[in-house]
């Protein structure tokens, strides 16, 4: 798998905010030199990212 992040990281729009948050990874993020994607307010979290924003941007969102 590292192989594949290698080959798209260049290509990759930032890290939720929120789910840095939920499993732990805030300070691995920070590190990693990948923005925090915080433009959708959610309670109890820093923020997650926008999806509509993103699509706006040219950007295509994968999941899994």
């Amino acid at each position: 798998m590292h192989a594949l992040f290698d080959a798209v990281k260049d290509k990759v729009a930032g890290v939720s905010c929120g789910c840095a948050e939920v499993f732990g990874a805030t300070a691995d993020v920070e590190k990693s030199g990948f923005d925090f994607l915080k433009d959708n307010a959610v309670p109890g979290t820093a923020g997650l990212p926008s999806l509509r924003l993103l699509t706006a941007d040219g950007y295509h969102i994968s999941t899994f």
